[in-house]
């Protein structure tokens, strides 16, 4: 049987050996990203909760020096505006919004990843091309929704280490031994 991509497959059908590295990398990655997403959601839910329950505490107490008077109603009213620029930061950097498509970025990619490795164990067959196109189309399309979030590289880093710690213990090291 003759091959033309190295990886013994017949000339014509399944993916070449350039698609199956770029299927690897390309399923990596949707899950490294999914995690990331993950991670970020949980990020912006605990500074969204964070700021909440800050902005009561500075609520009750302002209320409570308001009501004792005298000296404390100086104090009360520079709580009253911390409590007011807490609420002006949680609605101009929108922790909710952002958790929220980083949930959804999430299951995006986890979708994705399932699916590229649904394609991994059937790279020889005849629609894999068609698949894989169809797969890298909607990877882009995560990529561009995915610009309107931060993107940490120093957080990327740890979840591409925790991510391929989980695939293989020996890459938990591997990393801080270039340091």
């Amino acid at each position: 049987m003759s091959t033309a991509n190295g990886i013994g497959t017949p000339a014509g059908t399944g993916l070449d050996s350039k698609q199956v590295n770029r299927l690897w990398e390309s399923m990596v990655g949707a899950n490294v990203l999914a995690d990331y997403f993950a991670h970020l959601a949980i990020w912006y839910a605990r500074r969204q909760q964070g700021l909440k329950i800050a902005n009561g505490v500075l609520c009750l107490f302002t209320a409570f020096m308001a009501f004792r008077g005298g000296d404390l109603v100086v104090l009360a009213g520079w709580l009253a505006a911390v409590a007011v620029t807490a609420t002006v930061i949680d609605t101009l950097w929108q922790p909710g919004e952002k958790r929220s498509e980083s949930t959804t970025l999430h299951a995006g990619w986890s979708r994705l990843g399932i699916e590229y490795e649904e394609l991994w164990s059937r790279t020889f067959e005849r629609d894999a091309r068609k698949t894989l196109r169809a797969l890298e189309r909607r990877g882009a399309e995560l990529s561009d929704r995915a610009r309107r979030l931060p993107l940490s590289e120093n957080r990327m880093n740890r979840q591409l280490e925790a991510s391929a710690a989980r695939v293989h213990p020996h890459f938990a090291s591997y990393s801080s031994r270039e340091e």
